[in-house]
C-alpha cells in the first residue's frame, strides 16, 4: 500500500491531442483506447505528455520507470504525428514514445485514474520523473 501522504496528482505538458485513427471505446469512463494516434503541435522537450485520458513517455522514460520497478500501467505502442504547426516552428526531433496505459488501483499502484479521471501517482514515480529532466509538470497532493 501507498500512503495517502506519498500520492500526487500529476498534472504533465499537454503539446497536442489525439490524432485521427485513434480506436476509442466510448462505452466507459474514462473511455478505453484501442489504438492510439497522438499529434504533437507544442512541444516542450518533456519526456512524459499528456491527452485526453492518457499519457504517452519517451522510450527512454519508459526504461527508466520499468528499472524502477514502478507499477499500474502497461506499455503500448502509439502513433506519434505531427501538427503543421510544429513542422512549421519547432522542427526539434521527436524520439519514440509508448502510451503509458493506465490499468493501477490507487493506493496500490503508482500510477492510477481517480473518480475525476486524474493521474495520481506515488512519490516514487515523481522522483523517477524528476531524474529524467522533466520540467513542464505540476504536482498536487492528492
Amino acid at each position: 500500500m501507498i500512503r495517502l501522504a506519498d500520492i500526487y496528482i500529476l498534472e504533465p505538458e499537454v503539446p497536442g491531442g489525439i490524432d485521427e485513427g485513434t480506436v476509442v471505446d466510448r462505452s466507459t469512463w474514462p473511455p478505453k483506447y484501442k489504438a492510439l494516434r497522438y499529434e504533437l503541435d507544442t512541444w516542450q522537450g518533456d519526456p512524459l505528455v499528456a491527452g485526453f485520458v492518457c499519457l504517452l513517455a519517451t522510450v527512454d522514460l519508459e526504461a527508466k520507470f520499468s528499472e524502477a520497478g514502478i507499477t499500474g500501467y502497461v506499455s503500448r505502442p502509439v502513433e506519434v504525428t505531427l501538427s503543421l504547426n510544429y513542422l512549421a516552428l519547432d522542427r526539434r526531433p521527436v524520439p519514440p514514445f509508448v502510451w503509458l496505459d493506465i490499468s493501477g488501483d490507487l493506493g496500490v499502484h503508482d500510477i492510477a485514474w481517480t473518480d475525476e479521471s486524474e493521474v495520481a501517482v506515488s512519490a516514487r514515480f515523481v522522483d523517477v520523473l524528476r531524474r529524467a529532466g522533466a520540467k513542464h509538470f505540476t504536482i498536487r497532493p492528492f
